[in-house]
């Protein structure tokens, strides 16, 4: 167990950052099942699950390819896409799982969330012919103004360009003190560009400038910090099981389901589930009812089996870095911060610190979690 006192560690926010493409889910069933050898059920329900999670893909891809293409492409897509599917979902709740009745094969259905964007993007990389799309990409410059830092940038990126088929390959270009440019891909008209970032709207940001001249989209932002409350933690059996294998209180809230994350209020004193549901994955929490010369203790706990690679990362009420924590495989760690004179709140944020992981290790890729807030004694 590690014990951590935050101090001010100069970071670079952006090298801290993951630029993680949030794309439109589509929610999807299927079914897998694998024989019981030597009696190992925990194994053959593995599988059972990997074999659901490659159904729900194969029965995806008739929405970007024809059935001629598929059958021509059977072997690549099964070698390129299916053997590791993970990469493609977001989450998955399992609705079914059962034993044959003489206990020789696993049966498993599940629910996915698959990211939609994510899996066009790697047929595209396949240069598959697409059903709706064999327009020519053009390389578009995106200068952001306006947006207090990273977190925000990469949260505007998330609800805009990355859930738009259209745009492709987002990528960060060059950062100045007052504005941020990207570049990326277009597939549609030009002409639509300005009408296309118009029309959104959202409660974390107002549009304040908009011009598209010379393949370079100038956006003005004015951000609005919305919190997203936090729901009441009802009871999961894996995870349930998990909580009393390691003698730990069950959660009292948790962070709900959401294809876009926001920011959550941490509460004193509350016990909160989250997980993080896939690489590079985070949740951010704000601590807003601490004084300054508050010492507030945080205690993180791991719930079960994960081979993501986990950090705490806190930052100031300008989200300016503090410090970074890696949990590694560490299941508890034990933070302390004190509030500076002349601040009002704290951030924490916890995410997968996208790293190398073996191929034997490519299971468990998500990452249940509680913490906890207190003001220290």
């Amino acid at each position: 167990m590690k014990k951590v006192t935050f101090c001010l560690v100069v970071l670079l926010l952006f090298g801290t950052t993951s630029y993680v493409q949030s794309q439109s889910i589509i929610i999807h069933k299927g079914v897998g099942s694998s024989p019981v050898l030597n009696e190992d059920k925990a194994k053959a329900r593995q599988a059972a699950i990997l074999k659901a999670k490659q159904t729900i893909i194969s029965e995806l891809l008739p929405r970007f390819l024809t059935a001629n293409v598929i059958e021509k492409s059977e072997k690549r897509l099964a070698r390129q896409l299916l053997r590791k599917p993970d990469r493609f979902i977001e989450s998955i709740q399992i609705l079914r799982e059962a034993e044959s009745p003489d206990s020789s094969e696993f049966l498993v259905e599940l629910e996915a969330r698959v990211f939609e964007a994510q899996l066009l993007s790697a047929l595209r990389r396949m240069k598959l012919p697409l059903k709706f799309s064999k327009k020519k990409q053009v390389a578009v410059r995106i200068k952001l103004q306006g947006l207090p830092g990273p977190q925000q940038e990469l949260e505007f990126l998330q609800k805009t360009f990355q859930i738009s088929p259209e745009w492709a390959q987002i990528r960060p270009y060059l950062f100045n003190p007052d504005h941020s440019i990207y570049r990326g891909l277009y597939s549609g008209n030009l002409k639509n560009v300005l009408p296309w970032i118009k029309r959104f709207q959202d409660p974390a940001f107002v549009l304040k400038e908009t011009r598209f001249k010379n393949r370079e989209l100038q956006l003005t932002i004015q951000w609005q910090e919305v919190l997203t409350p936090l729901v009441d933690y009802q009871p999961i059996p894996e995870v349930d099981r998990w909580l009393q294998e390691g003698s730990q209180l069950q959660p009292e809230k948790r962070v709900p389901l959401s294809s876009s994350k926001g920011i959550f209020s941490l509460p004193r004193g509350v016990l909160v589930y989250d997980f993080l549901r896939s690489r590079g994955d985070s949740t951010r929490f704000k601590i807003d009812w601490a004084k300054p010369g508050m010492k507030i203790s945080l205690v993180w706990r791991r719930i079960g089996e994960s081979n993501l690679q986990p950090s705490v990362s806190s930052y100031d009420a300008k989200e300016q870095a503090i410090a970074q924590v890696p949990a590694e495989k560490e299941t508890q760690l034990k933070m302390s911060y004190e509030l500076p004179a002349g601040q009002s709140a704290f951030y924490l944020k916890i995410s997968d610190e996208i790293g190398f992981i073996p191929e034997e290790a490519a299971s468990y890729l998500f990452l249940h979690y509680t913490l906890h807030a207190e003001v220290s004694e």
